[in-house]
């Protein structure tokens, strides 16, 4: 099995997929070598960018709160927090005066709810602005219901959102929150908190034994932190060249060529050869 995220490592910064990656994709299903896509975007903005078409087996969406099969066009799981879990989450985000997200079940959840206590976190303003279409403030009228995430937005300190990460698992029981970098910056902190058992790698746990496939037979290319539980369950982990120096620097994985630079195929190659 073969996993990858998408932007910054499948996608280039066009959000495209190269000829040389689209062919690389192509081989390996020939190879009948399942291959898997894990993204925080949700499958509706997976859809945004990969065609009906394309080629590949299985989805990891957000995060790991979703597995869909491509071929089939079906959600095979989906976790979502507990309503009270989604309360308590949120009345701790508002006391440390940030903003926050309220993500709906999937597989509605590219549409939100918001909240916005602090007005000079731009990259939250910017993602706001840009999904204006499928969002809604909270007012008084709103009742916590189930959730498939959470998002607050940090500005690039790393103590702070350790601080926060702390926090919440010390007040909020059974959940996971996982550090990622800002697609929109590059530089902010996005901080997503979801029901416990959620990321990238328990998700390709759970299709390793779906599909009878054993860990050792897996290989995953990421770029991100968002990538490090996958990254560091896999039996070969590649990281691309743009990746964070702490990834870069990890001896645990190998570095390959930028996304830009057809890093995905780069790594294939490495394992498989080029035929």
């Amino acid at each position: 099995m073969v996993i990858t995220d998408l932007d910054g490592t499948l996608l280039n910064d066009d959000s495209q997929v190269s000829a040389a990656n689209l062919e690389t994709l192509k081989k390996l299903g020939e190879k009948k070598i399942i291959r898997v896509a894990a993204t925080g975007r949700s499958l509706h903005l997976v859809k945004q960018v990969l065609s009906d078409s394309f080629p590949i087996d299985y989805v990891i969406f957000s995060s790991g709160a979703g597995i869909f099969c491509w071929r089939e066009k079906k959600i095979l799981t989906a976790h979502h927090l507990s309503a009270q879990q989604v309360e308590n989450i949120s009345e701790l985000i508002k006391t440390m005066n940030n903003n926050l997200m309220i993500f709906n079940e999937i597989p509605e959840n590219h549409h939100f709810k918001y909240w916005v206590l602090n007005n000079t976190e731009s990259d939250f303003v910017r993602r706001l602005n840009h999904f204006k279409l499928v969002s809604q403030e909270i007012d008084s009228d709103f009742k916590y219901a189930k959730a498939s995430q959470i998002l607050t937005i940090l500005p690039e300190n790393v103590e702070l959102f350790t601080q926060i990460k702390q926090t919440i698992y010390q007040k909020v029981n059974q959940v996971k929150v996982i550090r990622a970098s800002s697609p929109i910056d590059g530089k902010s902190i996005w901080v997503e908190i979801f029901p416990k058992g959620v990321s990238k790698g328990d998700a390709v746990i759970w299709l390793c034994k779906l599909l009878k496939i054993s860990i050792s037979e897996t290989i995953s290319v990421g770029n991100d932190y968002n990538d490090l539980d996958m990254l560091n369950i896999t039996q070969h982990a590649f990281v691309v060249s743009n990746s964070p120096k702490e990834l870069l620097e990890n001896p645990k994985f190998r570095v390959v060529s930028t996304n830009n630079a057809d890093g995905f195929s780069n790594a294939i190659e490495m394992i498989y050869g080029t035929n």
